[in-house]
């Protein structure tokens, strides 16, 4: 045998090495065989192995599942127990790196590695200068060209000759650093460009004999999309899920269940060495690492499409005639809906294979309901009259934008926030053309009731609010439903089917010649709570006089005592004031009159003050008692008036 053969022989023998070793490494790898998709971002992957005896299962995941395989591994093995969890410590830049200038990662700019190399001798090249000295610092200048203002990073250098020269860092900038920190930034570099992108767990099991084990675990994965497409006219519902395979492996007969379920997640930061800095005495506590939520990530739809080839156009008229008697396609089988605590879960009816980096739509139910086409009129919202339709079902229904198509064609699309199994839920999904509603809004008599507690009087006033919506609608619509706003008003009555809602009162009617009238009948209840005195009979008085009140007759019996003795305490205070008026006068007059008396010197004039000194003194004199019986009344009157108060019921 020659040489040739010998060497052709040998590169056989090691080709057959490198297959089998693959194929054998397949074989221990385990299998994708389940995966729970969620809506939150979230996803449950399940695996299978077969094993023989004490044997170490190699699980090979992406580096961005790592933390959460540490985090949340499940092992079942029947016949066994697990030994540990190994792989390998990463090998990150900053712990390369180390006690060198570019421990904290690799610098993205010139002014970052110079940042980094505070202290270091450098050479700046820059279309203005060539500059060399060691690194001071790093700041930023501004430069004005015209009108605008553009900021530079600034470094300053301290130069052989002893000269601090700021160094302007413009486009075009080089900078040599030495050759000592040459290795560890090219390290540095290395170090990011070298990034895995998967990562290898050695699992070793003690048990005897072959035996098939699971493992599970959670990480994030892109959420699933739910879309519905309703058909009024075949009266029939169909669910479809598009997901993505970001494994990074191929999908072969797995089992997916679909989640609409919102679990608490977070994310981990389990694979890389943790270093916790040690504090100065006496601090002796250390920082504990920050726990975020996670927020999860919405995956991007990669949907390829081939051109289709040029058809004519009797073919076309042909094709769409045979369509329009064909029935829309149902599903070959549906999925298992199980109702669970806050989420419902959607068992796949047969396992997917789906390629890495692959998006699928599936459909996965295919129901038959009976749709109710409405005319919905939302006052508290847009004001339009809408098209909405009635959905029910038999079991749960995930989130997601129905699609809805009538024998016209599409007709619009109605957002759906899900059902429970025995639900229904009314769905709008366009305007209702030609819809006319006029409302008409009035407040009745109001009822007031009083009442005496602990010095205050509590008035409670009860009214009845009627709202009248006279609609006229299409005459496709056999039904017209009305989200009356809720104002703090407790609903009484309306003349049609009612539904209560967090915000709303849903009222429907049947429709009648195109027309149809709703009533609605509310109580507005007011609560008030006033001084138990004569202000706030004043008050009560004010509210009775307001308008058509109805009041308790033996309320109505204190509340007319009331009234007249405040209308008494009112007169007798108006009389006193008056004659405090008139008493300040004659004081006026009464000091006039002893002045004149004591300046004249003719009797006739003296007899004459001294006669008209006496009247002014009569009369104060008679003043003071009318003033005295009037604060006696107004004293007495209030006292009768707070007994009168507490005898509201």
């Amino acid at each position: 045998m020659n040489r040739a053969t010998d060497l052709g022989g040998a590169f056989t023998a090691v080709l057959l090495l490198l297959f089998t070793g693959s194929a054998s490494a397949a074989e221990t790898d385990p299998r994708i065989t389940g995966i729970d998709l969620g809506q939150s971002g979230v996803a449950l992957y399940r695996l299978t192995h077969d094993a023989e005896g004490r044997s170490a299962v190699r699980l090979t995941v992406p580096v961005a599942h790592a933390d959460d395989v540490l985090a949340s591994l499940l092992v079942r093995d029947p016949a066994g127990g697990v030994i540990g969890l190994t792989t390998a410590t990463p090998s990150t830049a900053p712990e390369s790196l180390r006690g060198t200038a570019f421990a904290a990662g690799l610098p993205d700019s010139n002014a970052g590695l110079l940042q980094a190399l505070i202290g270091a001798n450098v050479r700046i090249l820059t279309p203005r200068a060539d500059v060399t000295g060691a690194v001071l610092g790093v700041g930023s200048g501004q430069e004005i060209i015209g009108e605008t203002v553009i900021e530079y990073p600034v470094a300053s250098l301290l130069t052989l000759q002893g000269t601090v020269i700021e160094v302007t860092l413009l486009p075009g900038s080089s900078v040599e650093i030495p050759k000592d920190a040459v290795a560890p930034l090219r390290q540095a570099a290395q170090s990011r460009a070298d990034g895995e992108t998967q990562r290898s767990f050695d699992l070793e099991l003690a048990a005897t004999g072959p035996r098939r084990i699971e493992l599970s675990y959670v990480t994030e994965a892109p959420a699933w999309k739910n879309s519905w497409r309703l058909s009024l006219e075949e009266k029939r519902l169909q669910g479809w899920a598009i997901f993505e395979n970001t494994s990074g492996v191929d999908w072969a007969g797995v089992e997916i269940t679909l989640s609409t379920g919102a679990p608490v997640a977070y994310r981990r930061d389990l694979l890389a060495p943790l270093r916790i800095g040690r504090l100065d005495p006496p601090t002796l506590m250390q920082d504990r690492p920050d726990v975020r939520a996670d927020q999860g990530f919405a995956a991007e739809v990669a949907m390829v499409a081939k051109s289709p080839a040029p058809i004519a156009m009797e073919d076309v008229a042909m094709a769409d005639a045979a369509m329009a008697e064909a029935p829309m396609s149902g599903a070959a089988r549906e999925a298992i809906a199980i109702q669970g605590i806050g989420n419902v879960r959607y068992r796949m009816p047969q396992p997917v294979d789906l390629r890495a980096g692959r998006t699928a739509d599936l459909l996965y139910l295919d129901l038959p309901v009976e749709p109710d086409v409405q005319a919905l009129y939302q006052p508290g919202q847009s004001g339009d009259v809408l098209l909405a339709v009635r959905l029910s079902a038999e079991q749960a229904l995930a989130p997601g934008l129905v699609s809805v198509r009538d024998a016209d064609g599409f007709v619009g699309d109605a957002p759906f926030t899900g059902l429970a199994a025995g639900q229904s839920r009314l769905l709008p999904y366009a305007a209702a053309t030609g819809a006319i509603v006029k409302d008409d809004r009035s407040r009745n008599g109001a009822r007031v009731n009083i009442s005496a507690s602990g010095g205050a009087l509590d008035i409670e006033v009860r009214s009845q609010i009627t709202t009248t919506y006279r609609a006229s609608v299409p005459g496709n619509v056999d039904v017209f439903a009305v989200e009356h706003p809720k104002h703090g008003a407790r609903f009484i009555s309306a003349g049609g089917t009612v539904e209560e809602n967090a915000g709303f009162v849903r009222v429907s009617k049947p429709v009648e010649n195109e027309a149809v009238e709703i009533t609605i009948i509310e109580e507005d209840v007011e609560f008030h709570q006033i001084s138990a005195d004569r202000d706030g009979v004043g008050q009560i008085l004010a509210i009775v006089a307001a308008g058509d009140v109805e009041i308790d007759s033996a309320d109505r019996a204190v509340l007319d005592q009331a009234a007249t003795l405040n209308r008494q305490i009112s007169d007798a205070e108006r009389s006193l004031d008056d004659a405090q008026a008139r008493y300040d006068a004659l004081l006026g007059d009464q000091e006039r009159l002893r002045a004149n008396l004591g300046a004249v010197q003719s009797d006739e004039l003296r007899r004459r003050y001294e006669t008209g000194l006496g009247e002014v003194e009569d009369e104060i004199a008679q003043l003071l008692g009318q003033m005295e019986l009037a604060r006696k009344l107004v004293s007495q009157s209030e006292r009768d008036l707070d007994t009168i108060i507490m005898q509201f019921s």
